[in-house]
């Protein structure tokens, strides 16, 4: 926008590509500014009182106290899919623990991993910071994860050297489908030294 009002330095290829870019964005930006929830759904993630063991199983005890939610939301939509999937998250002192399994008949590992099934999370502790972990577990187990910040304009910054000291993590798969479970810890993530 700021190239297009002139508030840019540009020159008329510049502004015609960002005329361009705004044009393939225009279906997603009017969902945006349609969209019927005023604030996102708000969810408590319970505290952990027994820790996973992190070997891509979600059936042990352990995570039966997890918030769990069944079904998937598909970007841009509020209507839950009834696709099979099931998420869970819990916490204790020291890690976030999100454990998934996808029904999947036809599972596919690529390299970097969220080009086949894998599982993708995001993780921004603080909306002021605007800094945020992205975190994708190929079905293989296969680990890509970056290191990211927002800035004013809508665009990020992305740092793909910097790895999660202490993560942990496992993909199991099974005949119908995968599942994986990691371990966030809480002392990588921005916002922590201030003891949130």
């Amino acid at each position: 926008f700021n190239l297009l009002r002139g508030d840019w330095p540009g020159s008329d290829k510049d502004r015609e590509k960002a005329f361009e870019t705004l044009e393939a964005l225009r279906e997603r930006i009017d969902v945006g500014l349609q969209w019927p929830c005023e604030s996102p759904m708000s969810f408590t993630i319970p505290f952990a009182s027994a820790s996973p063991v992190i070997d891509g199983k979600i059936n042990e005890a352990a995570w039966h106290r997890a918030l769990t939610i069944n079904g998937s939301y598909p970007i841009s939509s509020t209507n839950k899919t009834p696709d099979g999937s099931v998420w869970k998250m819990m916490w204790n002192n020291e890690y976030l623990f999100v454990g998934v399994f996808f029904p999947d008949t036809d599972i596919i590992a690529e390299k970097p991993p969220y080009k086949g099934d894998s599982m993708e999370i995001f993780i921004m502790p603080s909306k002021r910071m605007k800094i945020y972990w992205e975190i994708v577990i190929g079905c293989d187990g296969e680990l890509f994860d970056g290191f990211h910040c927002n800035n004013r304009y809508g665009g990020f910054a992305s740092n793909f050297a910097i790895e999660m000291k202490g993560l942990k993590f496992k993909s199991f798969r099974q005949k119908n489908g995968f599942s994986v479970e990691v371990a966030v810890p809480f002392a990588e993530l921005p916002n922590y030294m201030l003891g949130n």
